[in-house]
Formats: C-alpha cells, sequence, structure tokens
C-alpha cells in the first residue's frame, strides 16, 4: 500500500480514511485512522488528532446505523 512507500504513513492512512469517508465507507474510514495510530513516532499532539477523529468517525458510524 502506498502508506508503507512514503515517509509519512500518518498523513497517507489519514488521507485514506477521509476518502473512504467522503465516499461513504465509515468502516473503512476507522480502520484506516486505526492503522494511522499505530504509526510509531507520531508526536502527542498528532496521537490525540487522530483518537479524536476516530472517536468522531465511531460516532458517526453508530448514527448511520441507526439509520
Amino acid at each position: 500500500m502506498a502508506a508503507g512507500l512514503t515517509k509519512r504513513p500518518a498523513q497517507t492512512h489519514s488521507a485514506m480514511a477521509q476518502y473512504y469517508f467522503l465516499n461513504g465507507y465509515t468502516k473503512k474510514a476507522i480502520e484506516q485512522m486505526e492503522l494511522a495510530e499505530q504509526t510509531t513516532g507520531l508526536s502527542d499532539y498528532q496521537a490525540a488528532l487522530i483518537q479524536a477523529r476516530i472517536t468522531r468517525l465511531k460516532e458517526l458510524l453508530k448514527a448511520e446505523e441507526l439509520e
């Protein structure tokens, strides 16, 4: 996957998550953000942003499932 080929795998996973989310694949977006979260060398700030995005995506997924 492209994430393995870049020097910024967290950003690559985040971008893929956004792509999946915008195309209606919230579960896949969460998976990508969880991969981003596993990236070594994240700053505390980056980790917090990723965790916040995961939390928000999970909230949106629950809302989707209730519809």
